[in-house]
């Protein structure tokens, strides 16, 4: 349907079959519990054997759906937050003093980084960076200063000793 649709604007378009990792019966869940967050998908799947074989039995393409293959998130029990972001070198330093210092999201960055469920669940600098409104130095020159503020100097000193053990450690 999709393509003959696309064809009556005289679109070119090319198709593949689509030839997936894993067979639906070979995950270790049902398709309607499917994790939210890539990095619980990610762990359940890495307990699966690393053995992967050519997948033969593809479906014709006559009898590719997109509804088929594109589960509704509504009987998923799947909520949508919405986040927004304001733009500008302005909001972008008020976002990072908000996120280091008035909430002190640092200290659980660890714990929350993968969970992407809530707002504060990520940095979201990645906008900021990626539009110019913020630089890597801004973050980690901010970023000092809260271990600084947070935890002293023995502590800043004993991370970036840290940092430099296991650097040294991949270098080998």
């Amino acid at each position: 349907m999709l393509y003959s649709t696309l064809q009556s604007f005289g679109l070119r378009t090319v198709t593949d079959q689509m030839k997936p990792l894993y067979k639906t019966y070979a995950l270790p869940f049902e398709i309607k519990d499917l994790p939210f967050v890539f990095t619980q998908f990610r762990k359940q799947i890495e307990r699966l054997p690393k053995t992967f074989t050519e997948n033969l039995d593809l479906i014709s393409q006559e009898n590719i759906s997109i509804h088929s293959f594109i589960p509704n998130p509504d009987t998923l029990g799947i909520k949508f937050i919405q986040h927004e972001l304001t733009p500008g070198e302005k909001a972008a330093l008020k976002h990072l003093h908000t996120y280091l210092f008035e909430k002190q999201l640092a200290k659980t960055y660890k714990e929350t980084r993968n969970c992407m469920l809530l707002f504060n669940d990520s940095t979201k600098f990645s906008a900021y960076l990626a539009t110019g409104a913020l630089s890597v130095r801004r973050i980690m020159s901010q970023l000092i200063g809260f271990i600084l503020n947070c935890y002293g100097v023995t502590i800043f000193i004993m991370c970036i000793f840290n940092m430099v053990i296991v650097y040294l450690q991949k270098m080998d």
